[in-house]
């Protein structure tokens, strides 16, 4: 069958420029945005700052280069035969005919990549100090407010949410941020260091009274490694590092660990368990407080009932009472005399009354044995009373006799402490310093008592009353 000349003839000529740039139009216009997994293969650094390689599979590659501005970004070094997936678009050199891969972000693809990525991380961040435990921050017992930076639409937060609300109800503060993928590195350490910030001549916050938070529970839920990666990134190990808050990490299941867990103040192995350590108990906390406020009663009562008793006992209101019950007996004893008394001339007289007996001589010897009744009466009275006075003056006596007694006492017991005091401040080894003598102590300031017990080239203290010097045997 021949060829349609015809048709030929009247087909479009393209010059060769013509050709690559409808080339060129079509790739890049097609391609614009893509994402390609392959291992990279021939990688030169140049000293520009670009880097250049080739992107390959089983069966074929593709060139790739990543500019300065690119590559300064990287969190790891790209090495030949590594695994990696990269985001970006084909430019076409036109002259040449040529294409490449132009890469705007690249990750690591591959498990046994990311745990090498990893383990590099980890060793450079430890030789930094990073990982001490003396760099942890104690976390506080009752938090006032706990910030929580994690996927706002995720499971952890859910759980946590939850936890603190059975356990103890308190403020929370979410913060959203990616977890994994593009830009979740990115926001997780910027989240850490704004909410440190937080307050910082915010007249926002302190006009509408926000609680600010004081622990920080940074985390997501289980995952694959590539998933738990943005975890491993430096830039969220050192804002961890550098936050002032406490922090507790609560990344994936428990077989998980991530660079964030070694470096936070505390790793939690699940976000419900960092929820459970970030607060108390409220009923147990309650609990606790119930019973030690009855201890503390009881015991301020049992204390108060034992000061009471000391008190009464040091008491002078004993002796007083003593002699006071005393007084009350011979008052009354002479009260039921006078009673008597009286009684007896009333019924006396009362008989003669009766008797109208007008015996002139009876009625004297009568009048006047009522007035030796009535002498002897007063001067009963008045004989009581020198009794009282006599004995209330001499209650008033006893505070100042038996204060004299016990200065007596405690006077006689110094004198006989001040013999033995002496001795044995005369057998003192400081006097027996200051008398020019010395000790002499082996380095682990053990007495030596003997020259047998003095090691050659071995360090020895020597003091002295005034001090103390280091010396070396050397013979």
């Amino acid at each position: 069958m021949e060829p349609n000349i015809t048709k030929i003839i009247n087909m479009h000529e393209f010059t060769v420029s013509e050709l690559n740039k409808a080339i060129q139009g079509t790739l890049e216009g097609k391609f614009e945005n893509i994402r390609v997994r392959g291992e990279i293969s021939g990688l030169s650094k140049a000293s520009s700052g670009h880097i250049y390689f080739s992107l390959k599979d089983n069966e074929s590659l593709i060139s790739a280069v990543i500019w300065r501005a690119i590559s300064n970004k990287i969190t790891f070094d790209p090495e030949d035969g590594m695994e990696v997936i990269i985001d970006g678009n084909i430019k076409t050199w036109a002259p040449a005919s040529r294409y490449q891969i132009v890469v705007n972000n690249i990750e690591i693809a591959g498990e046994g990549a990311l745990l090498k990525v990893i383990e590099d991380r980890k060793k450079k961040l430890s030789k930094e100090g990073l990982f001490d435990e003396y760099h942890k921050k104690e976390l506080p017992y009752i938090p006032k407010c706990i910030g929580v930076i994690t996927s706002g639409t995720g499971a952890a937060f859910r759980d946590i949410i939850k936890i603190l609300r059975e356990r103890f109800p308190i403020n929370i503060l979410l913060y959203p941020v990616l977890v994994q993928g593009k830009g979740a590195p990115e926001q997780i350490a910027n989240a850490i260091n704004k909410i440190n910030k937080l307050g910082d001549g915010d007249k926002t916050i302190m006009e509408k009274n926000i609680l600010i938070p004081n622990l920080l529970i940074v985390g997501r839920g289980g995952g694959s490694l590539e998933d738990l990666m943005a975890f491993n990134e430096e830039i969220v190990v050192r804002a961890i590092f550098d936050s002032e808050i406490p922090i507790i990490s609560a990344v994936g299941h428990e077989i998980d660990t991530t660079l964030c867990d070694l470096v936070a103040d505390c790793r939690a192995p699940t976000p419900t368990a960092a929820a459970e350590m970030a607060v108390p108990e409220k009923i147990s906390l309650q609990n606790d407080i119930n019973n030690l406020e009855g201890r503390l009663i009881s015991e301020t009562r049992k204390y108060l009932t034992l000061l009471k008793e000391k008190i009464e006992n040091f008491s002078p209101s004993a002796p007083y009472m003593l002699f006071e019950n005393k007084n009350l007996i011979l008052k009354d004893k002479s009260n039921n005399l006078k009673n008597y008394i009286l009684q007896k001339i009333n019924n006396i007289k009362n008989d003669l009354d009766k008797k109208n007996i007008l015996i002139s001589s009876i009625t004297s010897d009568l009048y006047k044995e009522k007035i030796k009744l009535d002498s002897i009466l007063q001067k009963i009275i008045s004989n009581l009373k020198n009794v009282l006075t006599a004995r209330e003056l001499s209650i008033k006596t006893i505070p100042d006799v038996l204060h004299k007694k016990i200065k007596h006492s405690l006077e006689l017991n110094r004198m006989s402490y001040l013999g033995p005091s002496g001795k044995l401040e005369s057998l003192s080894y400081t006097n027996i310093l200051k008398r020019g003598f010395a000790i002499v102590e082996d380095d682990n300031n053990k007495l030596i008592r003997s020259i047998k017990d003095i090691r050659k080239n071995s360090d020895i203290n020597i003091n002295f009353k005034d001090g103390a010097i280091k010396a070396k045997v050397n013979d």
